[in-house]
């Protein structure tokens, strides 16, 4: 894997981690506080991917479009299954 794969990749990852623990933080509680983590949660997941689809656009190398467009899925799968996880708990 090349380091600019590597670099995008773990950046999502490391932003989708600390997004989803200062979201579960802040939002701690009970009743609606689960809802609220769940529009929360999609829409930095959304923020994210937009971020990522821009940065595939912006960019001048056809290589490293791919790393992004990779960098969206990632997004997605994890992204959403935390969110899936989190509404199958309440």
């Amino acid at each position: 894997m090349e380091p600019h794969t590597k670099r995008v990749l773990g950046g999502n990852l490391l932003l989708l981690l600390v997004g989803a623990v200062l979201l579960r933080l802040f939002n701690s509680g009970s009743g609606e506080a689960g809802l609220g983590f769940l529009i929360l949660m999609a829409l930095f997941i959304l923020m994210l991917l937009l971020i990522n689809l821009c940065a595939a656009i912006a960019t001048s190398q056809r290589g490293h479009r791919k790393d992004y467009l990779l960098g969206m899925l990632l997004v997605l799968l994890v992204g959403f299954g935390t969110c899936f996880a989190t509404a199958s708990s309440y």
